[in-house]
């Protein structure tokens, strides 16, 4: 058998002019993996309420539906449930996201407790924070990278305390608050504006969130005894749900008026919740077409009905993005955009309305006061 000499690339260079060299071969083929790979994601952190994940999804779908950010499609990384409104499983999310270098701001949490537990973290680390719902006004003090969407408590405590002034100076109130920072807060404002007001409270009591329906006899029996007029839930919807049937039997003339955290989806849809009055941030009836439009979405494509918490989400994610389309890609660069929202840049417009950070990364939102009828919502003017 005839011998071959090894293949030289050198000669066949020479006898075949449009061979490629090794390097050539070698920038060819990065070229063709390097066009093959997916584009980097740009990451945000999420630990917030059913509808608010719901709302999250729809407008992380929107934006890369549309294209992404310069290229690059938007995750969202979801902490487990639990994680947004209880306040030890919040610090172990916010730890999570603070060591995932790919999330380069975070919206959460579900409520006030969490959300000051997260702060601390998330501050340390120089990770922005976006609260959509959170009150505390000990949120104000969490730090430079903590933002928020909706006012501080104190004001909300002057809107209720107004409307036991309307119901008359001889109206009996009451008052239950939830055990954790944010009830405590609206307590204490509310308590301080009823005593300038001169109004009478014939009982008050707070409740934990762990406690079961039939732990709560005592209280039930104990407010009954007092016969108030006006009630006031300074809390969340699930635990105030069990007690309205005994609470009307007892006292069929009681009016209840909720704090912002009774808005929940159900209480849109669940017919025990006819009558309940309560404080909200966004006015979910205007005739918007973007929020008509979000409306169907997360009704259609996740099955809620529409609440602020959904709204205020849907926009944090939204102005997350406009951080990140305006070039920022670290969590310093996004922090800096936040900042300047409303000061030396325009306001951001959601579907809330227009959102501007003073420069402790607050906002200035007006409180309207609405009760759930038997068709509709009916809604108050805003203060």
């Amino acid at each position: 058998m005839p011998h071959r000499r090894p293949f030289r690339l050198s000669e066949a260079r020479n006898r075949l002019p449009g061979l490629v060299t090794r390097a050539t071969l070698a920038a060819a083929l990065f070229t063709l993996v390097a066009g093959c790979r997916q584009p980097e994601p740009l990451a945000i952190g999420i630990s917030v309420n059913p509808e608010g994940v719901a709302a999250a999804r729809l407008a992380a779908a929107e934006i890369n539906a549309a294209g992404g950010i310069d290229g690059r499609p938007l995750a969202l990384h979801e902490a487990a449930d639990g994680r947004a409104t209880q306040a030890q499983p919040a610090i172990a999310a916010a730890d999570a996201f603070v060591h995932d270098r790919s999330v380069l701001a975070v919206v959460g949490h579900g409520n006030s407790s969490a959300s000051l537990a997260a702060a601390q973290i998330y501050n340390a680390a120089h990770l922005p924070q976006i609260a959509p719902t959170t009150t505390a006004a000990r949120y104000t003090q969490a730090g430079p990278f903590s933002f928020r969407l909706v006012p501080s408590e104190q004001g909300q405590a002057v809107v209720l305390a107004r409307r036991a002034l309307a119901a008359g100076r001889s109206a009996r109130l009451a008052v239950f608050y939830v055990n954790d920072d944010y009830g405590r807060g609206l307590h204490a404002g509310l308590d301080s504006e009823l005593q300038r007001l001169g109004l009478d409270v014939v009982y008050e009591a707070p409740y934990l969130e762990t406690v079961s329906p039939n732990q709560v006899d005592g209280p039930l029996a104990a407010v009954s005894r007092a016969s108030p007029d006006l009630l006031f839930w300074l809390g969340r919807l699930p635990e105030l749900l069990p007690m309205l049937a005994p609470l009307r039997a007892a006292l069929p003339r009681l009016t209840i008026l909720g704090s912002d955290g009774v808005e929940a989806a159900p209480i849109y849809t669940d017919p025990r919740c006819r009558g309940i009055g309560f404080v909200r941030f966004v006015d979910l009836e205007a005739a918007d077409a973007g929020l008509v439009r979000f409306r169907q979405q997360l009704w259609q494509q996740r099955g809620y009905a529409l609440t602020g918490s959904a709204v205020l989400t849907y926009d944090a994610v939204k102005l997350v993005t406009a951080a990140l389309r305006d070039g920022a890609r670290s969590r310093e660069a996004v922090r800096a955009y936040l900042a300047t929202v409303g000061r030396s840049r325009p306001p951001f417009r959601g579907l809330s309305g227009a959102i501007a950070f003073d420069e402790q990364g607050d906002v200035t939102r007006p409180y309207q006061l609405v009760t759930i009828g038997r068709d509709r919502v009916e809604a108050g003017g805003w203060q």
